[in-house]
């Protein structure tokens, strides 16, 4: 889903929470943090790009205008991280639930408190179908007043046990 803002991301994780027919495991949904995200993307080992090394091209990602818009998730399988996620860079920028702050990424300074939202810019990761090729680092970040919405914009859930 492409053109939603922060507050309809957000709004979305709370309901999948709490609709007990789509959550019966009783899980928590809600945006990444830009930690959590950033992890997911590099792993353990701290990748260049979500898949490994290699610099991006049409058969690992979405990007740079090559498609003209938006692809269907898993269309990019060469992309995929060694853990398995899929368009972890290009396609769509992601919201996180984190305000963007400068690194090192810090989650104790208050960048995960999600009091007074339309006072914050949070954080998109991944890049998108128009990114240059440098924008698809799994460090690269960039930041969004909650209220805005993009054709490049999305969002992805982080699925929490509670």
């Amino acid at each position: 889903m492409v053109g939603i803002n922060w507050y309809e991301a957000a709004a979305f994780c709370r309901w999948l929470t709490q609709h007990q027919g789509h959550n019966p495991q009783g899980f928590r949904y809600t945006l990444p943090s830009e930690a959590e995200w950033e992890y997911a993307a590099r792993g353990a080992a701290r990748r260049m790009y979500p898949w490994g090394d290699p610099e991006p091209d049409g058969e690992r990602a979405n990007y740079l205008e090559i498609y003209k818009g938006t692809s269907a998730v898993g269309c990019f399988p060469l992309g995929a991280t060694p853990e398995g996620l899929l368009d972890m860079a290009g396609n769509v920028w992601e919201w996180t639930r984190s305000e963007f702050r400068d690194y090192p990424n810090d989650p104790s300074d208050g960048r995960e408190d999600e009091r007074n939202p339309a006072k914050k810019r949070f954080t998109l990761r991944g890049a998108s179908w128009g990114a240059l090729p440098v924008n698809l680092r799994a460090a690269g970040h960039l930041h969004l007043t909650p209220d805005r919405r993009r054709n490049t914009v999305g969002f992805r859930l982080a699925r929490h046990r509670v």
